[in-house]
């Protein structure tokens, strides 16, 4: 192998690593942080999220391990919508009561909205040392995901069912965009044209 393809696929591995960790950049979205206690967030945007909720109440209470709550005794589905496509999507809720919880996420694709799948946690909350649950799905290219608090781990869960859970955090990694590669693959091109011409004027 010559030592001009030598430094080109290490500058190729190079970039391209670079290039995937600035755009695949991890968020998590840790309510408690940036959320007041009683505070309405129907609608808010943070950064590149929008949040909404299916009865139209969004808040966010220091209650139940302190989280976004919609509807009553928090059993309205909230809808996290994306302005770019995102993937290892997390969230975590509970509500610290001590009673049986679940939840459950439905993921609609960036651009199309189709429908990616549903997936509910496993039963939790009845032991004092699992009130809350981490839950991870297994979609990418994400540009929407609704929550379901359900029913006291009835799922799925509706509205006016009570026995809802809170979101305390959300977790996401952007996905690059295809103008990243292309951007990658032109600098490549460029630097490989010099090094010919560097090769040939010697």
């Amino acid at each position: 192998m010559t030592t001009l393809m030598t430094r080109l696929l290490a500058a190729a591995g190079l970039c391209l690593g670079l290039g995937w960790s600035a755009g695949a950049a991890a968020t998590n979205y840790d309510f408690s942080t940036f959320m007041t206690d009683g505070q309405g967030y129907e609608n808010a945007t943070f950064g590149d999220l929008t949040m909404s909720s299916e009865a139209g109440n969004l808040k966010y209470v220091d209650s139940y391990g302190g989280g976004l709550f919609a509807g009553t005794g928090g059993d309205s589905d909230i809808t996290f919508t994306f302005a770019h496509a995102v993937s290892n999507i997390s969230i975590r809720a509970g509500d610290g009561a001590g009673d049986a919880d679940a939840f459950g996420i439905t993921a609609y694709a960036f651009g199309s909205n189709a429908l990616l799948g549903t997936w509910y946690s496993p039963t939790f909350g009845t032991n004092p040392n699992n009130q809350w649950y981490t839950f991870s799905i297994p979609a990418a290219n994400v540009g929407r995901i609704v929550f379901d608090p359900c029913n006291s781990a009835n799922c799925p869960g509706h509205l006016g069912g009570f026995g809802g859970v809170v979101v305390t955090d959300l977790n996401v990694t952007a996905v690059p965009e295809p103008e990243t590669y292309g951007m990658l693959l032109a600098g490549l091109g460029v630097m490989g044209a010099a090094a010919r011409r560097r090769r040939n004027a010697a």
